[in-house]
């Protein structure tokens, strides 16, 4: 039974349940099984879309980067420096406006290219699960959340 809070009428999570925990707990079940199956690259399913977005984008300031994947900045450096180190990126200096350049090394785009079969096999077993239709949804759900969101 719900007990509804009558001295200010707040709703809580039992009435009203909470959109952020169930995109989170969504977010982590979704990774975790894609994770899995991209196991064999090395990459972490943030730093795959880093280098698809590099690879589809081309070279991005730190800002432009971080805004793509809707990143702060200093998360974005932290998950920017294991591929610098592993050389599948290559971040500038700063240079005029203090601004800094993310781009694709060759290694970078080999790496890209051995791991994009294994994200296929990814989306597809998602997509089969959930449904081609549910999942024309969910994408044009979660667009619409990130731009209300956003703004």
């Amino acid at each position: 039974m719900t007990v509804k809070n009558n001295a200010n009428s707040l709703l809580t999570p039992a009435d009203d349940p909470c959109s952020c925990f169930y995109l989170r707990r969504a977010a982590r079940l979704v990774t975790r099984q894609y994770a899995e199956t991209m196991k064999p690259t090395g990459l972490k399913s943030g730093q795959f879309s880093i280098l698809a977005t590099l690879s589809h984008q081309g070279t991005q300031t730190i800002t432009e980067l971080a805004e793509r994947m809707g990143l702060e900045r200093t998360s974005l450096s932290r998950t920017l420096r294991p591929l610098e180190k592993d050389g599948l990126i290559s971040v500038s200096e700063e240079q005029e406006k203090r601004r800094r350049f993310v781009e694709l090394t060759e290694q970078g785009r080999e790496t890209y290219k051995k791991a994009l079969p294994l994200w296929n096999e990814a989306q597809s077993q998602y997509k089969k699960q959930l449904g081609a239709q549910d999942m024309k949804v969910l994408k044009a759900l979660l667009q619409r959340t990130s731009e209300v969101v956003s703004n």
